[in-house]
């Protein structure tokens, strides 16, 4: 088997070699392998895909560019304003789905956040607000 696929254009090509020689994955059985041979990405998609990649990172700097001056990170930045959002009685849960991370990323970050005297935790049962 090939090694070391440049392209996402080679899709097709590997899930037909691991179909010939029999390769699976736990979580990929023949069949799904089967179904994924017929599909491919077309380059329309794929450019888009990627302009919207380099529109976001752009904005990211630029916004970076702006936080700069008070030495606050655009995650950080995020999470602030979706507590401003959520209001005083935000949570941990809620704040990492609204901001699309895992409650225990946001945790660490409201620690972090709490000692730079960016936000105050409440401890509240059963949730944590801020």
């Amino acid at each position: 088997m090939q090694k070391g696929y440049n392209n996402v254009l080679d899709i097709p090509f590997v899930i037909e070699e691991r179909l010939k020689y029999g390769y699976t994955t736990r979580r990929n059985p023949k069949r799904k392998l089967e179904l994924l041979k017929n599909q491919t990405l077309s380059e329309s998609n794929f450019k888009l895909w990627a302009l919207i990649g380099r529109v976001n990172h752009s904005i990211i700097l630029a916004r970076q560019k702006e936080l700069n001056q008070y030495h606050i990170p655009v995650r950080q930045y995020q999470v602030l304003r979706t507590i401003q959002e959520l209001g005083s009685m935000a949570t941990l849960t809620q704040v990492a789905k609204s901001v699309e991370r895992k409650v225990h990323v946001i945790s660490k970050q409201a620690v972090s956040m709490e000692k730079d005297g960016l936000i105050r935790r409440i401890k509240n049962t059963p949730k944590t607000t801020f």
